[in-house]
């Protein structure tokens, strides 16, 4: 038996076990990550933790703006012919450190100019850790086209363990959040420089030309991949520019719990892109659409348990977290962005379908309108009511983008997704009935949710072993 799949680069036997290797890893991560984070929140101030959380906005921004879509594109290519796995990264590097840095100054240089309480020395730092991130990304999504995770698995941990030392020693010893953010940027580029050695080992010996980075479709996955990813952070910079710090840190608080398990389960998910990309290239639509149900299906029920909890519990949530008696208002801000979890991770997979198929357009089109919503919701909702506002504002454009996108892609709501997504709602009533009768008491409800869990991952590695099976 061949140790891949011929037709699949990379992705034929083994990918199950590949897939939640992966998961394994950024598991870990994920963990490491919010052990930082809690830490963070209990040490700084409330305005300190507030400029952190606005460098770490800006920093997703920046990311979104200056990937220019080489994060997607370099899969379009590398999935389809291994061959050019070196030529599209170096072409994808080129291009991703100019429009980095481009894109760091340009923000820089207008926050310097407009009257608001953001530091452009904090956009513009926030600007260069996106850079090295990309990068490592890049090299991340080149491996990954060619079924090679291991690297990735391994250097998550090792890099997070990294930085949450020198983090919290530095932090420890009266440092404020700017030591943060160079810490960040020197682990960053460090997995950057790692990284990118490792794509020039596993470069197959017989080279093929890529395509290019910017014709038609590669504009508009790096307009439709910009939105994505900047869509769901625009509103904690509307609280920054029309709110305050502390309001920052109020929506930050809520946010963050669900902004981790969410880029979790799309960082985990990311597989799906070469797999759905090698299947539909290969004309086995069909299957294409089954996996990505599937691994839709199994990111739902494994976050399900937690976001029961957060809707039944969100006091006790924060304060188990952060601490009783601040970030007052945390508690209907939890609330609301634990609904957007699940629309994000679906839009997240959805994407994955559109741009397979070399359908960015589509995806712009649904994303723009997601977009346009969020800042016009969310401007005069902020000015009103703070993080709650903010809250609403996403939580409306997430829900009508998850209508459009089922619209455009009806695999993605018909009866076998239906099926796929089945587990998660059991799981969720089950979950959200248990918490009902222990809500009063921390320890049971914490017992509740790590069972629910247990059961969640058990129903959520049965979907996935989809990846297995031989079209």
């Amino acid at each position: 038996m061949p140790e891949t799949d011929p037709g699949l680069p990379g992705w034929g036997v083994g990918g199950t076990r590949r897939f939640l290797a992966l998961a394994s890893g950024r598991a870990v991560a994920q963990v490491l990550g919010m052990v930082w984070f809690f830490a963070a929140a209990r040490i700084l101030s409330d305005a300190e933790y507030g400029v952190l959380a606005t460098g770490l906005a800006f920093f997703a921004i920046c990311a979104g703006l200056g990937d220019l879509g080489t994060n997607r594109t370099i899969v379009r290519y590398v999935a389809e012919d291994p061959r050019t796995l070196w030529p599209a990264f170096r072409s994808a590097v080129v291009l991703r450190v100019a429009g980095g840095l481009a894109v760091g100054l340009l923000i820089a240089g207008v926050i310097a100019l407009l009257p608001v309480p953001v530091s452009a020395g904090i956009v513009l730092l926030a600007g260069l850790i996106a850079t090295a991130s990309g990068v490592t990304e890049l090299a991340y999504g080149a491996l990954r086209s060619i079924g090679k995770v291991r690297t990735e698995m391994t250097l998550l941990v090792v890099e997070r363990l990294l930085f949450v030392a020198i983090a919290v020693a530095a932090v420890l010893r009266g440092y404020g959040p700017v030591a943060v953010l160079v810490v960040y940027l020197f682990t960053n580029t460090l997995s950057a420089m790692i990284s990118a050695v490792v794509v020039w080992i596993s470069r197959p010996d017989t080279h093929h030309p890529a395509g290019s980075m910017v014709d038609a479709e590669a504009r508009y996955t790096a307009a439709a991949f910009a939105l994505v990813t900047v869509g769901p952070r625009i509103t904690p910079v509307l609280v920054a520019l029309l709110a305050s710090a502390t309001a920052v840190g109020v929506y930050s608080v809520a946010q963050r719990p669900i902004e981790a398990m969410t880029l979790f389960a799309l960082s985990t998910a990311a597989p799906v892109l070469p797999i759905v990309r090698g299947h539909l290239t290969r004309d086995r639509r069909a299957h294409a659409s089954h996996v990505a149900v599937s691994v839709a299906g199994a990111i739902a029920v494994a976050l399900m348990p937690f976001l029961a909890w957060f809707e039944v519990s969100p006091t006790m949530v924060l304060t188990l977290f952060f601490g009783a008696g601040r970030y007052d208002g945390a508690e209907i801000v939890l609330r609301l962005l634990a609904v957007t979890a699940l629309t994000w991770c679906f839009r997240g997979v959805g994407e994955f379908v559109l741009l397979g198929g070399e359908r960015a357009r589509q995806l712009l089109a649904i994303t723009g309108i997601g977009t346009v919503i969020t800042i016009t919701l969310g401007i005069p909702l902020v000015r009103a009511s703070g993080a709650t506002g903010a809250a609403v504002a996403l939580l409306v454009a997430e829900l009508v983008m998850v209508v459009l996108l089922i619209i455009t892609e009806p695999t993605l709501g018909d009866r076998v997704a239906r099926g796929a997504y089945t587990p998660a709602a059991a799981v969720a009533v089950a979950t959200v009935v248990a918490l009902a009768f222990v809500r009063s008491s921390t320890a049971a409800s914490v017992g509740v949710v790590v069972v629910a869990e247990v059961i969640a991952l058990v129903l959520a590695i049965r979907l996935v072993r989809v990846l297995e099976v031989r079209p």
